[in-house]
């Protein structure tokens, strides 16, 4: 017999069926074979009944069970005797069979010896202390000892530690002893019975300063913990890397006692998540482009369900940032914009005054707002003001009579949430969704912004926040750089924005969009009201939705769904300079009769402007308010369409169109729309210095005024309109050289026309030649209802009154 495999075991499972397995591997008897079974939890057994084995000496065996077995695993070994039998006679033939069978019965023992070592802990090849000899000592040397590992991984021994002295410490360190992580950044845990990760493992969380335990924790990055509702004091910056996750427990706080610093910084990192976690500040700084969360130049980078109090310059900063995600954060409080009053005598002319306390906050100079007020009124300052100073400097001087009060406000463009692009990269593909934005002594709620660097953020999305109670902005997209944007403003709801921002007096949009990159914007159905507080003037765009051009890019800007309210002062929405185009569609804005000086939607020298399908709801009964105002301030504009929709309302106008400094409006579109509801002094559609202009299946009811009322406007043409108005319907005057008003109009009559000016036609329907009215020569009157025999046409041959000095030709067709 050879010995020709290294096998020396087998496994089966046995399935209730089969009785009869294979033993594929040579054995001298039965008894050297060891037959176990292991059942489903791991557990074993050897049999010594239930089975028989046959093929002794061969090269191969059998083993039949009886009873079968079932569910189990079957293992069949060969466990050969440590004996050698054959006795060797001197001067015998030799007897090559035993031979044989005692070199083969050695192969069967050192096969059987390399299994049992293969399932021993051994030392690897290579290793300093492979194919040593590695001896215990001495029972005396080993007594009240643990077995282990010295420095170079040598066997040791170590003190044997007493359950008496077992404490969280040891037992920590025997748990969770310090990671490889931990080791790579130089960090040792503090306590290390808490997990790996855990803040409590580096920091004490004892309200001492721990700048530095919390960056140790912050180091290790992974999956970093903060599991409990304590709060870890620090005075300096913590930096964040790459693919750290921090999940907070409702509770947990990290607060900055620091000024003009972050809390959270990562640089050109990705892949950072911190949720859950309440980032408090406590004192006054004065720089800008400071957060509590910077994600500088990163990537993937998310901070979602988090509470930010006492912001300086940003709650969340992304700067440079691609696919970052600020999602279901509350901001409140903001800390460093609060007012500090320093009354003032009133007093005229005043550059200077000397502070009622020496200024106190850190070191830094704070160049701030300056409000002072003389009569409610907001006079911009600007002040500069340093840690001890005693005197507050501005720029101009006082009002007459002005008892000033100094307040220190943010820099312009701070916000809760602000994402700026850098010279160098953009920000973009960023998602701003479901915030809650209460800082009212920040500039802006949101923020997206080209800092004049040249390099456009674009397509972000914002969508989704609540902002309330803001001193400048809502929401805030600033492109001055040419180009197209992109970004999208979605769903938000946003009110209370004061506009109470000394450095910018025209402040106090709900949703402001400005510069030359805005093309491609989308805002789209937000809900705003009451905004623009105490907005002190407009020479920007102050409005629930104000935009402000040039767009340079060619994408107009689409401006939809969104329904505006409340707005005691100013517009609702505000397009002024927007000359690549905009979109303005089935918005709803409802003006309160409050409001004294806005109107519900102002174009002012904007070209290719589409107001589709806007409900307009006008409550002013006393003074000039305007559903749609359309001006050309200066400079023509052109390509103006007001379709669908309906202005309901109002004292003053539903339609109007003005003009300053011999400028036109060209290309207007007035179809479709319902103009309703005004009072006895409103005029349905007012227009002047328009040319090439089509007013067209418009109804337009008036209860008193004019349905149309048309100065020095060429080329107008209306079509298809019902009228219906009290006395006049419709005048005109001036020069309007090739107008026209044909008959399709309905609710025209004789008494309700009066065309005083030269070159514009108007025809109407009537029973006989008009009695009254102005008509002008051209002008013509087609019998309402003609005979076959006798249908007759009237055309106005002398321009006057009907009835007095306007004179008619009768056009009789006979047969």
């Amino acid at each position: 017999m050879t010995v020709s495999s290294q096998d020396s075991s087998v496994e089966y499972n046995a399935n209730g069926v089969t009785a009869d397995f294979e033993i594929p591997f040579p054995f001298f008897s039965n008894a050297d074979i060891q037959v176990s079974t292991r059942d489903a939890n791991g557990d074993t057994a050897i049999l010594s009944t239930g089975f028989t084995i046959t093929g002794e000496r061969t090269g191969t065996g059998n083993c039949n069970f009886d009873p079968v077995l079932d569910d189990v695993a079957i293992v069949i070994e060969r466990v050969p005797q440590f004996l050698q039998q054959s006795d060797y006679v001197t001067n015998d033939r030799f007897p090559a069979e035993t031979n044989e069978a005692d070199h083969d019965r050695d192969v069967m023992l050192s096969q059987y010896l390399y299994r049992l070592l293969q399932g021993c802990v051994r030392f690897p090849k290579g290793d300093a202390s492979f194919g040593s000899l590695s001896e215990l000592p001495t029972v005396s040397t080993r007594k009240s000892t643990n077995l282990g590992f010295d420095s170079q991984g040598r066997l040791s021994l170590s003190a044997y530690l007493a359950s008496s002295t077992l404490s969280q410490s040891t037992i920590g360190g025997f748990l969770t002893p310090q990671t490889e992580t931990e080791n790579a950044k130089g960090v040792i845990p503090l306590r290390t019975w808490y997990n790996e990760g855990d803040i409590r493992r580096h920091a004490m969380l004892d309200g001492t300063d721990e700048t530095a335990r919390v960056q140790n924790w912050a180091k290790c990055g992974g999956t970093l913990t903060w599991p409990v509702a304590q709060t870890a004091i620090i005075s300096g910056e913590i930096t964040l890397s790459s693919n750290t996750r921090i999940v907070a427990a409702r509770g947990a706080m990290i607060q900055q006692n620091g000024a003009d610093l972050a809390i959270f910084r990562a640089t050109s990192q990705s892949n950072i998540h911190i949720s859950g976690l309440h980032f408090k500040q406590t004192n006054w700084g004065g720089s800008a482009y400071v957060a509590h969360v910077l994600f500088d130049s990163c990537t993937y980078c998310h901070a979602i369900d988090n509470e930010f109090e006492g912001v300086q310059w940003a709650g969340v900063y992304l700067r440079a940032a691609r696919h970052c995600t600020v999602r279901g954060n509350h901001f409140h409080d903001s800390f460093p914009q609060q007012s500090i009053n320093f009354t003032v005598a009133p007093v005229s002319g005043a550059t200077s005054r000397t502070l009622t306390a020496a200024w106190t906050l850190p070191t830094g100079a704070y160049t701030a707002a300056f409000v002072e007020t003389a009569g409610g009124a907001i006079e911009g300052k600007q002040v500069t003001l340093t840690h001890g100073a005693t005197t507050a400097t501005w720029s101009g001087g006082l009002s007459a009579n002005c008892n000033a009060a100094v307040t220190v406000q943010a820099a312009t463009d701070s916000a809760d949430i602000n994402l700026h692009s850098d010279p160098g990269a953009t920000c973009a593909f960023n998602d701003v969704d479901a915030n809650f934005c209460y800082s009212n002594t920040l500039s802006t709620g949101i923020s997206v912004q080209d800092p004049y660097n040249g390099v456009l953020p674009y397509r972000n999305t914002v969508r989704n926040n609540k902002i309330t109670a803001h001193l400048a902005y809502g929401i805030l997209s600033y492109m001055p750089d040419a180009g197209d944007s992109y970004n999208q403003f979605i769903g938000n709801f946003i009110e209370g924005i004061t506009g109470s921002f000394a450095l910018n007096q025209s402040s106090g949009a709900g949703i402001y969009l400005a510069g030359q990159g805005v093309g491609g914007t989308v805002v789209a159905d937000n809900i705003v009201r009451d905004c623009c507080k105490n907005t002190a003037n407009a020479s920007l765009a102050p409005a629930g939705i104000g935009i402000t051009g040039p767009q340079t890019g060619g994408v107009p800007v689409t401006v939809t769904g969104n329904v505006i309210s409340d707005m005691s002062q100013y517009h609702g929405i505000l397009l002024t300079g927007v000359t690549g185009g905009a979109s303005v569609a089935n918005n709803t804005i409802r003006m309160p009769a409050s409001n004294t000086t806005g109107h519900a939607v102002v174009v002012n020298n904007s070209n290719a402007i589409g107001l589709n399908g806007n409900i307009l709801v006008q409550l002013n009964t006393t003074s000039s308010q305007r559903g749609y105002l359309i001006q050309a301030l200066g400079a023509s504009c052109s390509d103006i369409s007001i379709t669908g929709g309906s202005v309901k309302g109002g004292h003053f106008t539903q339609i109007e169109t003005a003009v300053t400094g011999g400028a036109r409006v060209t290309g207007l579109t007035i179809a479709g729309v319902t103009l309703d509801g005004s009072d006895s002094n409103c005029i349905g559609i007012q227009l002047s210095a328009v040319d090439d202009a089509a007013v067209t299946g418009n109804v337009i009811h008036m209860t008193g005024g004019l349905c149309v009322n048309h100065a020095g406007c060429t080329g107008v043409i209306y079509s298809g309109n019902r009228f219906k108005g009290a006395t006049d319907v419709i005048a005109l005057a001036g020069t309007n050289t090739g107008t026209r008003v044909d008959r399709s109009n309905l609710g025209l009559a004789g008494a309700s026309v009066n065309n005083a000016g030269t070159g514009a036609i108007v025809e109407i329907y009537a029973t006989a030649v008009p009695g009254a009215g102005v008509w002008a020569v051209g002008d013509s009157v087609q019998l309402s209802a003609p005979t076959a025999s006798n249908p007759v046409m009237w055309f106005c041959i002398t321009a006057g009154t009907g009835g007095g000095t306007a004179v008619f030709k009768t056009l009789t067709l006979s047969p």
